[in-house]
């Protein structure tokens, strides 16, 4: 089990923890603290015990923490095909250092959630492990950002949203 702030560093900190964690062949959990809390915090307010038994009832996969959060920056982007791209790019970022189970994992999460298909996420991943820069996790694609999406370079394959 891992705590990190809820903040920009906090998520970028547990990014690179699952990444290091990953290598080494441990799958850790993790939990969303309140907005304006952090892990120190808790544990000075309400002791460790109540505090473990509290994350352990809402502990999931910390990769699913990641993803959860990285995909939620791109929400007000989603609408659009250039938007759903860009966010499986930066997801597929914060895949690369990870073992292809878990790959294949968050790929088809974020491919149901973004309605696309399970392929650009992987080729992602697959072309950022081929990169120079593979070895610097959580880098998004160049240029992308929630406010200014990256144009997709490849094949769209959209799917319709089932309801």
């Amino acid at each position: 089990m891992v705590g990190f702030d809820t903040d920009p560093a906090g998520h970028n900190a547990a990014a690179s923890a699952a990444a290091l964690l990953a290598a080494r062949g441990i799958s850790a959990r993790g939990a969303e603290w309140a907005p304006s809390s952090d892990p120190a915090s808790l544990l000075q307010q309400h002791g460790a015990a109540e505090v473990g038994r509290r994350v352990l009832d809402q502990a999931g996969p910390l990769t699913d923490l990641i993803v959860d959060r990285r995909l939620s920056r791109w929400e007000p982007h989603l609408h659009v095909p250039e938007g759903r791209v860009s966010a499986a790019r930066a997801v597929a970022s914060l895949l690369a250092p990870l073992p292809d189970a878990d790959v294949a994992h968050q790929a088809h999460r974020t491919s149901e959630r973004l309605c696309l298909d399970t392929r650009l996420v992987t080729d992602e991943v697959a072309r950022l492990r081929s990169s120079p820069l593979a070895e610097a996790p959580g880098l998004a694609q160049p240029g992308a950002t929630p406010g200014r999406p990256a144009k997709p370079s490849l094949d769209l394959t959209l799917r319709r949203r089932s309801r």
